[in-house]
């Protein structure tokens, strides 16, 4: 009688088994390893990408550095030039004052007075001189008060005194200098 085996070969089938899936598991193991590959290469490019966007993003600021370090300097050049020429003309134009001053003073200065002393502060200006009679020092004050560079006059002081036996008044005041700017 002829007998057939209908029964399986465990062993057979657990070797078949064990090498699907051994083989199941090379195969997985080596795409892992490709993806793996490929994502480390592409990630090392990007790296590699950043690095010299980087590098070349640190030598174009040295490069600005200078070029800010040049523009700072000019600046720096320009103020201290608009300074020294706005001091330049800050000194013409209180030049020209004291030159006016004197020139107005001489020419509303009556005949019978001499000054002695002028001295300016702080826009005020001090006189002190002589006169052979009071009303020579009214018609100085109202000269000065009638004059485009003063504002006013002040009598401060007035004393009689002596100088080579003849008698003259000695007299102080103070005006205000007007400001034109």
């Amino acid at each position: 009688m002829i007998r057939i085996n209908l029964v399986f070969d465990r062993k057979a089938i657990g070797r078949t088994r064990v090498q699907q899936e051994l083989a199941l598991t090379v195969i997985l193991v080596f795409i892992t390893a490709g993806i793996s590959g490929f994502l480390w290469y592409s990630q090392n490019n990007r790296m590699e990408e950043i690095n010299k966007n980087i590098s070349d993003s640190k030598a174009k600021l040295e490069s600005l550095k200078t070029v800010i370090a040049k523009i700072a300097d000019k600046e720096k050049k320009k103020k201290r030039l608009e300074d020294i020429i706005k001091a330049i003309g800050e000194l013409k134009r209180v030049q020209k004052g004291p030159a006016r001053i004197f020139d107005e003073i001489n020419i509303i200065l009556p005949s019978e007075i001499w000054i002695t002393s002028l001295s300016e502060s702080g826009g005020q200006i001090k006189i002190d001189g002589y006169s052979f009679s009071n009303p020579g020092i009214a018609t100085f004050m109202e000269n000065i008060k009638a004059s485009r560079y003063f504002l006013d006059a002040e009598l401060l002081e007035i004393q009689q005194t002596s100088i080579d036996g003849e008698k003259v008044k000695k007299f102080t005041l103070n005006t205000t200098i007007k400001r034109r700017d």
